[in-house]
C-alpha cells in the first residue's frame, strides 16, 4: 500500500507499507480504505475533538499475481 500526502507549497510525503502478509491476499477476502481523524485522548471531555479536511482522495486497486 502506498500513501502519499500532498500539500500545497510543500513536498509530497510518501509512505509504503508491505501488505503481503496482511491476510487479505486470500480468495474472497476484502479490504477497505478509511480516511479520518481518530482522537486518541481518553479524557472524554466535551472540548476534546479532532478535525481533518480532505479536499481530494484517490483510491486505486491493483491485483498482483504472486
Amino acid at each position: 500500500m502506498t500513501v502519499t500526502l500532498s500539500r500545497e507549497g510543500k513536498d509530497d510525503m510518501t509512505h509504503i507499507v508491505d501488505m503481503q502478509d496482511s491476510g487479505y491476499n486470500k480468495r474472497n477476502q476484502y479490504m477497505h480504505f478509511k480516511a479520518g481523524v481518530y482522537n486518541q485522548n481518553s479524557t472524554g471531555l466535551p472540548e476534546d475533538y479532532a478535525q481533518a479536511t480532505f479536499y481530494r482522495l484517490v483510491n486505486t486497486h491493483k491485483v498482483y499475481n504472486h
